[in-house]
């Protein structure tokens, strides 16, 4: 008898619990619903910050397809299955563009399909950076018939559009002008708390804190250099301190058309709207830092790779710092001094977003999403992101010159470029002393 009312009492309980789960959740259904019928719709929203947090939990229904869109079993849209890859990178690092990101998934690809890349003879800078781009001043063993590059350079239209394949898959990034002024400042600069810091630097080679730590000093009195000057007081005093025949004073004045092979000091638009012609002829894809994730989709669908290829770890990624809001005098100065900038910025984002349309918004939206997905899972498991290399092509029998770049030559080419400084690698490197750089072992062999 007991056992029977236990047994009761048993089943009594646990359909009373039952029934409690159903009925809240017909009223959080019934909430969520009221929610959605009375919210205001959201269109897709572009402008991503790769640096947020994503839940790579959260689901999606991955065997629906929406407003047409195909969905393959990865979860991403369909490609077409035409897809022929380039036959050559050269991919321009820009600094501070999302570049050392996209230099990864650049390398991703080249290694996919076993194509040999071009290595820098000193630190991370190639051609003779910072001047325009010249292919001796390429780390040994260096390729006669280059097929692939991705490091900082200057880019040289006549000289890389001759000697990369006809066939090479041109690529760069540009970043929104004020964002990417901030960025370099803290980057080249504000980082640095004395003189000390960066000639101790090791591989400087980039000659950290030039030309702000020199403009700022404040009199003969005072130390030449000056390190820990606030970005505010640097904007403000930028019109007077500016002298554009010093050496690396690109990096205050249209630094991001100096990469792309500008004449940084002319500001006429006529002239900058014929190198963006030139640009536009030149690079296959020009993406925007801004729009990280979608010019990645775009970007896999040109290069014929997996979707797992196309993950990079966060590299080269800045310590958080204050960002005050600059004065409407401190705004001007910004657009004066970057003007080609934001011209080059304004065309290559209204490309980007006809691309973007061209690719479809509801797929966009759908694989830009399943993508930040798969980079959160990958942050947490860089295994899940790993790839297989198809068989075919190989390079292993081509030419290559072993011969150690001529760096009192490229100290001059340097030099000729505004590129020179008085202290780290350079400055070793100038004086034949090992510079601290990887590349020491081939730059200075041991007898």
């Amino acid at each position: 008898m007991n056992s029977a009312k236990f047994y009761f009492s048993l089943i009594y309980t646990s359909v009373l619990f039952i029934l409690s789960i159903y009925l809240f959740n017909s009223r959080e259904s019934d909430a969520k619903t009221r929610q959605a019928n009375t919210s205001p719709k959201v269109d897709y929203i572009l402008n991503y910050d790769y640096g947020e947090n994503v839940n790579s939990d959260e689901e999606v229904d991955d065997s629906v397809a929406e407003d047409g869109i195909r969905i393959g079993k990865d979860g991403f849209s369909i490609q077409d299955s035409s897809c022929t890859p380039p036959g050559g990178m050269v991919f321009l690092k820009k600094h501070k563009s999302a570049s050392s990101t996209l230099q990864t998934v650049a390398k991703n690809f080249c290694r996919y399909y076993s194509i040999p890349s071009e290595s820098p003879p000193v630190g991370s800078v190639s051609g003779g950076y910072p001047g325009p781009f010249q292919p001796q001043f390429l780390g040994a063993p260096r390729h006669p018939k280059p097929l692939a590059i991705s490091t900082h350079q200057v880019f040289n239209y006549e000289i890389e559009m001759d000697i990369f394949p006809e066939n090479a898959f041109f690529l760069t990034s540009v970043r929104e002008p004020f964002s990417l002024f901030r960025s370099m400042f803290e980057y080249f600069y504000r980082r640095w708390d004395s003189e000390a810091a960066v000639r101790n630097r090791k591989c400087g080679f980039t000659c950290w804190g030039a030309p702000y730590a020199h403009w700022l000093a404040e009199g003969p009195a005072e130390s030449r250099v000056r390190f820990g000057a606030e970005i505010s007081e640097y904007l403000d005093r930028l019109p007077k301190i500016f002298n554009k025949s010093d050496p690396w004073a690109f990096r205050a004045k249209n630094f991001q058309a100096f990469e792309l092979g500008l004449d940084w000091t002319r500001d006429d638009k006529k002239y900058v709207n014929g190198k963006i012609n030139e640009l536009t002829q030149a690079f296959d894809l020009i993406l925007l830092a801004e729009y990280f994730y979608e010019s990645l989709v775009l970007l896999r669908e040109k290069l014929c790779l997996p979707w797992t290829a196309m993950y990079a770890r966060s590299r080269m990624v800045s310590k958080p710092y204050t960002k005050e809001p600059f004065t409407s005098s401190q705004t001007n100065t910004l657009k004066k001094f970057y003007a080609q900038d934001f011209q080059i910025y304004k065309y290559f984002n209204q490309t980007l977003q006809k691309k973007i349309s061209a690719y479809g918004r509801a797929r966009m939206s759908h694989d830009a999403r399943k993508l930040r997905q798969m980079y959160a899972l990958c942050d947490r498991q860089p295994k899940r992101c790993s790839f297989s290399r198809p068989q075919g092509r190989t390079h292993k029998g081509d030419p290559v010159d072993n011969s150690v770049v001529n760096a009192s030559a490229l100290i001059k080419y340097m030099e000729a470029h505004q590129g020179s400084c008085e202290w780290g690698a350079f400055a070793k490197l100038k004086n034949n002393q090992p510079t601290g750089c990887g590349q020491d072992e081939v730059l200075f062999p041991k007898v």
